[in-house]
């Protein structure tokens, strides 16, 4: 694997988590027929093995160089050290450790058709349209092929787009290429106070009524990013799949979950056709994602057909101080990724999800703002003395007049009790 081999292990050896998880190789049981059958597939796909010796090589430097090893082993040392007083730690700083959610619980179905998907070690694929979606680094993407660039998937070369989808392309190469990666892998960690606040009070609103039922709830971010919202889901107790279009975005959120020990499953996926069976998930959440689109409400009936407790949206309002604040140049018009940003009312995402059978439990606007990367003026507000000041003005404020505020939450329940509803939400 160090020098970009594609292998073929048995799952009795150690390291065969590591090929599965990275996507490096195959694994196979003992038996002389199987090996042949895994060592015939590798040959037979030249691109496919690359692709696995790469992602090989990768996962060698990023979890077994000396360097990491050390980091990991140290941390094994404190967490054990640490003993009862690490199990006491708010859930601010420390996931509760929910079940593991791996690949083979996950209901994926075709994003085309719709038939379920069946799955070797390098790929899903659909019996009933013959479409593939392969097994990348261990990412799953299971975006339709001209919802991708045609090259994604094998060496992440960004070649000709179709037509049709270029707007979509244009965000994923965007937010592939075209970020600060270890802020986005690593932010709120590390931040001032006062930006840290601010996010936790959007997640907060966006899932506030559903409260304590987030505990061992299955949950899918959509158009998720580097994995943010996912973080604060874990940390709430909730078991998550985290999907967005761009494969950079999926690879950020799985080393944010390698990095703060986070139980997330990372994947590429369409938010206009999500790969999953109806209500597979208890909650579905969109935090500043839907703006993206050129028909929002097709992703919106995508995530109501996907839910099966509860949806979640998060988004930027069509308000008047928006509109100032574009003027001001301290908002946006267009995004860097080419996009019109596009601003909802609450009367644009409420009827939408009474007609796929949800009841809004929450449905307000309220004041956020934010620069996206913390500066002076963020630092400076979240010193000792001032801080508690600044949230009481922002909580005031937010009181006063929010409701003509520049962001929107919409929180529905499903109308009727599913058939698959059970104790403890999964």
């Amino acid at each position: 694997m160090a020098v970009g081999c594609p292998v073929v292990v048995s799952s009795q050896v150690a390291l065969h988590g590591l090929v599965r998880s990275a996507g490096a190789g195959v694994t196979v049981e003992r038996e002389p027929a199987d090996i042949a059958r895994a060592v015939a597939t590798i040959l037979s796909d030249p691109v496919a093995a690359a692709a696995m010796g790469e992602a090989g090589r990768r996962a060698i430097d990023d979890k077994l160089s000396w360097r990491e090893v050390a980091v990991q082993l140290e941390a094994l040392y404190r967490s054990v050290a640490a003993g009862g007083a690490r199990r006491t730690r708010s859930a601010v700083t420390a996931p509760r450790s929910p079940a593991s959610t791996d690949l083979s619980a996950i209901p994926f179905v075709c994003p085309v058709c719709r038939a379920a998907l069946e799955r070797d070690e390098i790929r899903y694929w659909c019996a009933s349209c013959d479409r593939a979606y392969p097994i990348i680094d261990g990412i799953p993407l299971l975006a339709p092929a001209s919802s991708r660039t045609e090259e994604d998937e094998i060496g992440h070369h960004h070649g000709r787009r179709r037509r049709q989808d270029a707007h979509k392309a244009a965000q994923e190469e965007h937010f592939d290429l075209a970020v600060a990666e270890e802020f986005e892998i690593t932010r709120p960690h590390g931040t001032p106070r006062l930006y840290r606040f601010l996010l936790g009070e959007k997640f907060r609103r966006a899932t506030g009524p559903i409260g304590p039922a987030l505990e061992s709830a299955t949950a899918l971010t959509v158009c998720g990013g580097s994995g943010l919202d996912a973080e604060y889901l874990v940390r709430s107790g909730a078991r998550v799949v985290a999907s967005d279009l761009s494969i950079g975005a999926a690879r950020r959120t799985r080393e944010r979950a390698r990095r703060y020990g986070l139980e997330i499953v990372a994947i590429v996926a369409d938010i206009e056709r999500l790969p999953f069976a109806d209500e597979a998930f208890d909650l579905v959440l969109v935090h500043d994602g839907l703006h993206h689109l050129q028909r929002p409400e097709q992703g919106l009936t995508e995530m109501a057909r996907v839910a099966r407790r509860w949806v979640s949206v998060n988004e930027p309002a069509h308000a008047v101080v928006t509109s100032l604040a574009v003027r001001a140049g301290l908002a946006l018009e267009q995004e860097e990724a080419g996009n019109r940003v596009e601003r909802f009312r609450l009367r644009d995402i409420v009827p939408s999800l009474r007609t796929s059978g949800f009841r809004p439990v929450l449905a307000q606007r309220y004041a956020m703002y934010y620069p996206h990367t913390p500066g002076p003026i963020s630092r400076a507000l979240s010193g000792r003395g001032i801080f508690p000041l600044v949230r009481l003005a922002w909580t005031v404020t937010n009181a006063i007049v929010g409701r003509a505020g520049n962001k929107l939450v919409v929180v529905a329940a499903r109308d009727r009790p599913s058939a698959t509803d059970g104790p403890g939400g999964g």
